[in-house]
């Protein structure tokens, strides 16, 4: 059963189609979040179940992926300012962000970015100074 106001998951074809057409409207591959945040397509768990993933759907679907991903940035940062991120998020938000509150913001690196990195969010958090 289908969502209230998301388009039922259809046909492997369908669901291809439906990629593409969404690829043609950003001019790249869309993310799974970008998926589930358009009521007209089926959620991108529908495309994990079906066709194996974002990735293997852009495959079949003949969209490049883009190595970015939603908006991020795709080069390194330095250690200090993936730090520097983490203390900005915390005086802005008054209370140690979240992993959520982390994703939520574009202008941020990824939460795996941080683990990565540092080893998990938590240690991060620590290194930064944020209590």
């Amino acid at each position: 059963m289908a969502r209230r106001g998301r388009k039922p998951a259809g046909t492997k074809e369908e669901l291809i189609n439906l990629f593409k057409n969404k690829a043609a409207e950003l001019g790249r591959a869309p993310t799974a979040k970008e998926i589930n945040d358009d009521p007209r397509m089926p959620s991108a768990s529908c495309y994990n179940r079906q066709l194996g993933g974002i990735k293997k759907t852009a495959a079949a679907a003949d969209v490049p992926m883009s190595r970015r991903s939603g908006g991020r940035r795709s080069t390194p940062y330095p250690d200090e300012e993936l730090l520097e991120q983490l203390r900005k998020k915390a005086t802005q938000l008054q209370r140690r962000p979240t992993s959520r509150d982390i994703m939520a913001d574009p202008n941020m690196a990824s939460t795996s970015t941080f683990t990565l990195r540092f080893g998990s969010l938590k240690l991060a958090l620590i290194l930064a100074g944020v209590k």
